[in-house]
């Protein structure tokens, strides 16, 4: 439903002016024959006159009060100086109303088509995807570490331009587990795959894989490829770590795997390749609305964003067993706009009672250590002074635990 201003146009009797509001909370336009028994109605009152102020309509907000005066019968010299004045008043808030908001009236119409679709970024955990995704919208969205099975969720990531908007969804990486949360994780990736315009199937080529292994690899992959209905480009990342040479081989074997449309070596660390993978992208996607505002970058909650932001810093200041067993919960965000800070309280859950003395290190060095590095990630993606409370929980076996993922969102 589209929003607007505009005022009805106007009819002069004599010294008389008459303003019509009309809300534009409806894509239709006036009722040409309504507007003609107004005026027609009009015409026979020659001898009242009614001033109005334009109303504001903007969807989902509440209707602006209005100025109302209205006079009846020849006017005494007293009656005449007021309706002066009213009137006077009156053009003045018109011509206010255009200054602020552009002299031509807004009328509302189907939003021009544009080249818009859904990709899905999906492969093997640390392939690349966030980093990928963050390359192309030129800002950090999605966290990152060298870790695997950092990224838990789907988050969007949107590209827009003058007639583009491309909406990137980064996936958790495809593996087998048994465990809850990793067969989440597998869920939400594959489920990714359904409705969107292309697939974007991203493997490191960085990695020696023993002869056994690749083949073990190559037939999990195989059995992902399958849910995959879309066009797919396959994507060969951090292409900067290895010999151009040993690629060839490579792109001869997983052409086997799936019909892919084009395989395209990048880095998506450095950028090289991403401009001819951009334009690959481009070439595939429909015309159609966009799908978000043109001024977001995410479709993910601040709250969300700031909880990511907690885990990475989990994930980078800890050993090898830490990242695996955390989860970050945001118990509360409160903004208050008159002190310009966000104060945000956030427990780091552990599976067990041995990991908390790691998290929170000799003197809660450690756990100082991640709340000041994940504080200033927060303060440059809020814009505003944040005030970080960290506390560190223990629930045991989290991670298989349905219930609990459940009733805190982490499935």
């Amino acid at each position: 439903m589209a929003e607007g201003y505009l005022v009805q146009p106007c009819w002069f009797y004599a010294n008389k002016i008459c303003f019509l509001p009309v809300s534009c909370s409806s894509p239709e336009l006036i009722n040409l024959k309504e507007s003609k028994r107004i005026q027609e109605s009009m015409e026979t009152k020659a001898n009242h006159y009614t001033v109005n102020l334009p109303l504001l309509s903007i969807r989902n907000r509440e209707k602006n009060n209005h100025l109302s005066a209205s006079m009846q019968g020849r006017a005494a010299n007293i009656g005449d100086c007021l309706f002066l004045l009213f009137s006077i008043y009156s053009f003045l808030a018109v011509i206010e109303l255009f200054f602020d908001h552009g002299f031509s009236m807004h009328i509302p119409t189907m939003e021009q088509s544009v080249t818009s679709g859904m990709v899905a970024i999906v492969g093997p955990p640390n392939a690349g995807k966030s980093t990928l995704m963050n390359a192309f919208l030129q800002q950090k969205i999605s966290i990152v570490s060298p870790k695997p099975q950092t990224t838990r969720n789907r988050i969007a990531g949107i590209v827009n331009g003058d007639d583009l908007q491309i909406v990137f969804l980064d996936t958790p990486g495809l593996h087998k587990s048994r465990e809850a949360l990793n067969m989440e994780m597998v869920r939400i990736a594959l489920d990714s795959l359904a409705g969107v315009d292309l697939v974007l199937f991203l493997m490191d080529v960085s990695l020696p894989v023993p002869e056994k292994v690749r083949q073990e690899r190559e037939e999990e992959l195989a059995g992902y490829l399958t849910e995959v209905k879309s066009p797919a480009l396959l994507v060969l990342n951090k292409v900067d770590l290895v010999d151009r040479k040993k690629l060839l081989p490579l792109m001869a074997a997983y052409e086997k795997l799936f019909p892919f449309q084009e395989i395209i070596p990048v880095s998506a660390k450095t950028g090289d390749g991403l401009p001819l993978l951009r334009q690959e992208i481009i070439k595939r996607l429909p015309q159609g609305p966009r799908y978000f505002p043109e001024d977001i970058p995410t479709d993910a909650s601040e709250r969300f964003l700031s909880g990511e932001i907690i885990r990475e810093k989990v994930f980078l200041l800890t050993g090898e067993e830490i990242p695996y067993s955390t989860a970050v919960i945001i118990e509360s965000f409160k903004e208050d706009d008159k002190r310009g800070v966000v104060t945000i309280h956030a427990a780091i859950v552990l599976e067990r009672q041995s990991q908390k003395g790691i998290v929170i290190g000799k003197g809660g060095r450690k756990l100082k250590s991640i709340g000041t590095a994940a504080r200033r990630d927060i303060e440059q993606l809020l814009g505003t002074k944040v005030f970080l409370k960290l506390w560190v929980k223990v629930k045991k076996n989290w991670s298989k635990d349905s219930y609990f993922l459940k009733e805190y969102g982490l499935i």
